[in-house]
This record gives C-alpha cells, sequence and structure tokens, in this order.
C-alpha cells in the first residue's frame, strides 16, 4: 500500500513574509506624508522640465538658465495670482463684518416674532434670549481661540511648500540622474522595462499637466467674460479664483 505523502508547510518562511508585509504596510503608513511631498516634487519638476524646453528651444539657451527662468516666471505667476485674489477677499470680508452684527440683530428680531405667531417653537427658540448671536459669538471666539494652532499649521505647510519647491527644482535640473539611482533597486533582467516604464509615466504625467493648465486656462475665460459682460465687480478675481480652484 503507497502512502501518500502530504508535504508539511513550512511555517517559519510564512511567518516571516507576513510580519515582512505589517512591516512595510507600517512603513509606508509611516512615510506616506513623505511619499505625498515626494510626488508632488516630481509634478512640479516636470511641469519646470516642459517650460525648460520650450524656452531652451526659442531662446537657444542651456537647460539649466531655462529652469531657472521658467521657475522665476512661474513665482511671479502665483505672486500675481495672490495679489489679485487677496486684496478683494480682505475687502469682501471687512464688509460683511461690518454689517454682519445690524444683519443678526435683524435675523434674530424676526426670529423672535416667529417663536410669538407659533407657540409650539418656543420649546426651541425663545423670544429675547438671543440664541443666534450667541452661537454666532461662541462659534467666532473658537475660532479665534485656534489661532495659534493654526499659525503653527501654516508654518507647518510653509515648510512643506518650501521643502517640495527645493526637491522640484533638483529633479528638474538632473531628471536621469535620480532615474538611474532608483533603477538599481530592481533585478538586472527587469532594468531596461523600468527605465522604459519611468521614461513613459513622465511623458505621461507631463502631458497631463500642460492639460490641467489648459482645463484651467478655459474655465478661468470662460467664467471671467460672462461676469465681465454682465458689469460684475471683481469679475478677474472670480475668473482666477475658478481656474485656480481646478
Amino acid at each position: 500500500m503507497t502512502t501518500a505523502i502530504i508535504p508539511r508547510a513550512r511555517f517559519g518562511p510564512l511567518l516571516a513574509a507576513t510580519v515582512l508585509t505589517f512591516l512595510l504596510v507600517w512603513l509606508f503608513i509611516r512615510t506616506s506624508h513623505i511619499l505625498l511631498l515626494l510626488f508632488l516634487a516630481i509634478l512640479i519638476s516636470l511641469y519646470l522640465g516642459a517650460i525648460a524646453s520650450y524656452i531652451s528651444e526659442r531662446l537657444r539657451i542651456p537647460r539649466a538658465p531655462a529652469i531657472g527662468i521658467g521657475a522665476v516666471l512661474s513665482l511671479a505667476a502665483l505672486v500675481g495670482l495672490i495679489w489679485l485674489l487677496v486684496p478683494p477677499v480682505i475687502q469682501q470680508t471687512q464688509a460683511l463684518l461690518a454689517v454682519l452684527p445690524q444683519h443678526i440683530a435683524t435675523w434674530d428680531a424676526a426670529l423672535g416674532r416667529l417663536a410669538e405667531r407659533f407657540p409650539g417653537l418656543q420649546q426651541v427658540y425663545r423670544p429675547g434670549e438671543n440664541r443666534l448671536f450667541i452661537g454666532i459669538y461662541n462659534t467666532l471666539t473658537e475660532a479665534f481661540a485656534e489661532i495659534p494652532a493654526r499659525a503653527i499649521s501654516i508654518g507647518h505647510a510653509a515648510i512643506n511648500i518650501f521643502s517640495v519647491g527645493i526637491m522640484g527644482l533638483y529633479l528638474a535640473l538632473a531628471p536621469g540622474g535620480y532615474r538611474e539611482w532608483l533603477i538599481p533597486f530592481f533585478p538586472p533582467v527587469h532594468r531596461d522595462l523600468v527605465r522604459d516604464v519611468l521614461t513613459e509615466c513622465a511623458e505621461t504625467l507631463r502631458a497631463w499637466i500642460v492639460g490641467q493648465l489648459l482645463a484651467m486656462l478655459v474655465l478661468a475665460a470662460f467664467t471671467a467674460i460672462p461676469l465681465y459682460m454682465l458689469d460684475v465687480r471683481y469679475w478677474l478675481t472670480f475668473g482666477i479664483f475658478t481656474g485656480s480652484v481646478a
């Protein structure tokens, strides 16, 4: 009688693979913020690379000065957007804060009259208690109390933006060197394939960035032009804001 030989499961390699998988997942979760910043830096480098290629072909200059010109022009455009968007927002916010107490009092009085007409509402809103004013006041108080934490968060975001900009600039200056540094992490038999995949990914992302910029421009124009024809104030600001949030 032939006895079937049942292979025994190797518990050691299975346990090691499970632990290694959990460690890799934990490492990915812990470094997801850094990986996201790195991906943003790659997008910025591709954007600068596309602009540098265009400037280099038109002005017949080397790539490095073209990247510098592209970075300066992009920074100037960003400052121009902030200059166009921030002053109207501040002006409108100041105008709203100036008339907000009067509107709150009007709304509170209207709710009080409504509660007097319908006694059932007095269980929720009693006339003279000014719940609306108190609620808005408490909300504003909590918002101002969080200003220090928000300031720290803004500072942290500014550091991240600066880091992403520097990384994007370095990646744009020498994209081939960083790509070749990454390829040795793969088996030799697959390195040519990895090189081709990275090149195609860069071209696809570059085309996506150009398409996204064109979509932003179209949305901004289609918003600003009708508002200008309707004689709406801050038509350019609304158009730029619509294009920017795309």
